[in-house]
């Protein structure tokens, strides 16, 4: 999982035609990321520092730092969030042109259409978690921790939901499947986090991360025409040892 966010790093420097897709939303979610940071730091910096400090009276520097910590790593869920907000109107465009670069094509079953409605969902619900979760870095230490691994494994999950939605997976069998790989994705999300931690750079990390995520779905699809399709099985990457419904299986398996 971690790989991948840095695989869309290489990958998308290494591929000069990718950077004109996302010129215009990487400028616009640049600006308005910063002025989300700007307010971060005038109105939830002072709050979270006051209440870590009341914990911690004794390590005003510490809690000022945990503090700062915060304020950065919520300012990145942000600045994850904005471009996936405007990744919605341009994602199919970079789809294609990964997968073109790659030689490889999608088999899917759905309309682009409607994943875009079910991804703008996905997107909802990570906005509410993040929201939710605030709260939890006004616990000194710990509480940060733990914002930082329950927003990593969501935007994990979230980034995955347009290819989850072309294969026309449920949401159940999603759950199964993200929760059985649980390490992939969350071990993604940290990255894709601590990458949009980088000032300046971390609005290009917003896109790189979904190159990367991209590169991976690749990889799932040749793992399941190679593998788990071969000698005529019915059986999918989200159905192994889960008692569900075959989601995939109309993908056709590639020429070996």
């Amino acid at each position: 999982g971690a790989f991948y966010a840095i695989q869309g790093v290489i990958f998308f420097l290494g591929h000069p035609s990718l950077w004109g897709s996302i010129l215009y939303p990487l400028i616009l979610s640049s600006f308005i990321s910063l002025l989300w940071f700007i307010f971060f730091l005038i109105f939830l910096l002072p709050p979270q520092y006051a209440i870590i400090s009341y914990y911690l009276p004794n390590y005003l520097k510490t809690s000022y730092s945990l503090a700062i910590l915060a304020t950065i790593l919520e300012s990145s869920v942000i600045s994850i969030i904005v471009a996936l907000v405007l990744f919605l109107v341009y994602q199919v465009n970079l789809y294609n042109q990964v997968y073109k670069i790659c030689n490889f094509k999608l088999s899917t079953q759905s309309t682009v259409v409607g994943s875009a409605k079910n991804t703008a969902s996905s997107l909802l619900l990570t906005i509410s978690v993040f929201v939710v979760s605030v709260p939890l870095n006004f616990i000194p230490f710990f509480g940060t921790i733990m914002f930082y691994l329950l927003n990593g494994f969501v935007f994990g999950w979230s980034i995955h939901q347009f290819y989850f939605d072309l294969k026309d997976v449920l949401f159940k069998q999603q759950m199964a499947y993200v929760f059985r790989n649980w390490v992939d994705y969350l071990s993604f999300g940290l990255v894709a986090m601590a990458l949009n931690t980088i000032p300046i750079l971390n609005f290009l990390f917003a896109y790189t991360n979904i190159v990367g995520a991209v590169l991976w779905t690749i990889d799932l699809e040749r793992e399941e025409a190679l593998k788990l399709y071969s000698h005529n099985s019915k059986k999918t990457i989200l159905d192994r040892n889960v008692k569900a419904l075959d989601p995939l299986n109309d993908v056709k398996p590639k020429a070996v």
